[in-house]
């Protein structure tokens, strides 16, 4: 995934970090072209999060063999 910062607050709520899953991603440059883009997310206080976390943490890739 793509982290970005620094986003633009008009096309980002306040300006918030995001993260972009690479499956979105036709090009990588120095602008990003993505395949698909959401609807536009609203989060409520409770849902918002410090840090993010990946789908697959639980993936054997990494462990120790």
């Amino acid at each position: 995934a793509l982290l970005i910062t620094g986003t633009t607050p008009k096309l980002v709520k306040e300006g918030a970090n995001i993260i972009i899953p690479y499956r979105w991603v036709q090009n990588l440059d120095d602008v990003v072209i993505l395949r698909h883009f959401p609807e536009k997310l609203e989060l409520s206080k409770e849902e918002e999060i410090d840090e993010f976390s990946f789908e697959d943490e639980d993936d054997d890739f990494y462990e120790d063999k």
